[in-house]
């Protein structure tokens, strides 16, 4: 049980560095981006970029399935069996290469009508864009093997120091790329290349930390139980991936480039708090795997009962800090044609929100392994946004807030029965009504923040910081007090604020 905590805790030490410069890095590189490509090319770019995350759904999920199997059997001694598993993530990456190709192929010739307004003499740009980076995917699950095997043995850390150092030295290259006057197409290559060289440090990282990483000959069963799982996974990708790029395909098709940078400036801390919450749910998962592999359901119960309300708070504090100081800030930062207005600031905020409780409980149910009923009611919530952004844009009202809300309403059934499902893989009976008490506390909070945001904008970067801080800290001593369970205010005091007290 140490080594669970302590891993966890080094999981989320080293997510929380790579979020924090992974987040400096941004800030820094995306105005760079659009002042030397302009804001159609950086919109081109950022689109064609989520457009191919779709096709790498092509790949089998081999490596992503992986990383599930070997953390659901981190407690068995069958090492020769998770070899087999190793063996299995490999057959599934070959047998859908072909597939994975010819998508690929097909999406190099349909990108340049993808996104909206793109001249004809930029139809060869994109295209050659999405061949280099269609390399890119190609060779992405195979270098994510030895990946998926650390995170599954519980040693996320490394892989995340790893992810950190080839971060640093991609953005050093972009940046000298472009300042010698180079674009996007050099951009495309940097990216192949970082993908090669992570992957061969992954691979060597792998083979000496963890004793037994091999290659197997997976027996007939074992690739049957496994491709059952990675082609549940793989339907899943297709979701997942639609989760988190579903408003930028919709603003790239209905709208144009120039709305995709703006949706990357505007909801750029929203994509900042999905990528907090991941870090909080990625860090215990592996470890509740072990726990949930090994029936020790009390356990499991307690530690995601845990993690629901701290990723509550977690939320609730980034969507008041967007609500409060997003707009002064993207005035600051990019200029005040790259904010989408107070309405859209207020959906995204709520959209993120949603996302983060989705995708934790969807972390949770693959720890079973049986993940069929989450890919059917995700394949259903897909469906369900669509129709509802498609109507809403065209016979509703043609505005993009029509978009973010029809994607909203489209996934509130997984928002519903996700919980329903974890609870059932736990054997949890959660026989308990609404708390009306918490969910006034929460609109009352929401009416005060949204209040305060649409009224104020601080027009330069002092005021920002230093009017921010205050308001960020009075957040969060509201949140603590009045939203926080008494056994989760103990934790954190104990292991914060009274470790503080100590130094």
């Amino acid at each position: 049980m140490n080594d669970l905590k302590n891993n966890a805790k080094n999981n989320a030490l080293s997510g929380l560095i790579f979020f924090i410069v992974n987040t400096i890095i941004a800030l820094v590189l995306n105005p760079i981006l659009v002042n030397y490509l302009g804001s159609v090319y950086f919109g081109i770019w950022k689109s064609i970029d989520h457009f191919l995350g779709f096709a790498s759904i092509a790949d089998g999920k081999g490596s992503q399935a992986l990383k599930w199997t070997i953390a659901n059997q981190e407690a068995s001694n069958d090492l020769d069996k998770k070899r087999r598993e190793v063996g299995s993530a490999l057959f599934v990456w070959f047998i859908f290469l072909p597939v994975l190709s010819i998508i690929i192929s097909l999406l190099i010739y349909f990108s340049p009508f993808l996104v909206r307004g793109i001249n004809e003499n930029e139809y060869n740009l994109v295209r050659f864009i999405v061949f280099l980076l269609g390399i890119n995917l190609i060779i992405t699950p195979l270098f994510g093997i030895s990946e998926s095997v650390l995170i599954g043995v519980n040693k996320g850390y490394i892989t995340n120091y790893i992810k950190l150092f080839w971060l640093i030295i991609s953005a050093l290259l972009m940046y000298i790329v472009l300042s010698l006057g180079y674009s996007i197409e050099e951009l495309a290559i940097i990216t192949l290349l970082i993908t090669i060289f992570r992957g061969i440090h992954y691979f060597f990282i792998c083979k000496h930390n963890v004793n037994w990483f091999n290659i197997k000959k997976p027996t007939r069963n074992d690739l049957s139980i496994f491709f059952k799982f990675s082609s549940w996974k793989l339907i899943w990708s297709f979701i997942a991936r639609f989760l988190m790029s579903s408003e930028i395909i919709f603003l790239s098709i209905f709208v144009s480039a120039t709305s995709v940078s703006q949706y990357i400036f505007t909801g750029y801390i929203a994509i900042i708090g999905i990528t907090l919450s991941a870090i909080v749910s990625s860090a215990i998962t592996p470890g509740l795997g072990r726990l949930i592999g090994n029936k020790e359901f009390s356990k499991s119960r307690e530690i995601i009962k845990q993690l629901r309300e701290l990723l509550l708070v977690t939320s609730l504090f980034i969507a008041a800090a967007m609500l409060l100081l997003n707009k002064s800030f993207v005035f600051l930062w990019a200029g005040e044609k790259l904010f989408l207005g107070d309405l859209n600031n207020i959906l995204i905020a709520f959209l993120m929100i949603q996302l983060i409780f989705i995708r934790n409980e969807a972390f949770l149910i693959d720890l079973s392994l049986n993940i069929k009923s989450k890919v059917m009611i995700g394949f259903v919530s897909v469906i369900l946004s669509v129709v509802c952004s498609l109507v809403g844009y065209y016979y509703v009202w043609n505005n993009i807030s029509s978009i973010f809300i029809g994607i909203f309403l489209g996934r509130l059934i997984m928002l519903l029965l996700f919980p329903y499902l974890t609870n059932k893989m736990i054997h949890f009976q959660n026989r308990k009504q609404i708390n009306f008490k918490l969910l006034t506390k929460i609109i009352l909070f929401f009416i005060g923040v949204i209040y305060i945001g649409n009224i104020q904008l601080l027009e330069t970067w002092f005021s920002l910081f230093s009017i921010g801080l205050i308001e960020v800290f009075l957040v969060a001593i509201i949140l603590y007090f009045f939203i926080l369970s008494s056994k989760n205010k103990s934790l954190i005091y104990n292991k914060f604020i009274a470790l503080k007290g100590r130094l």
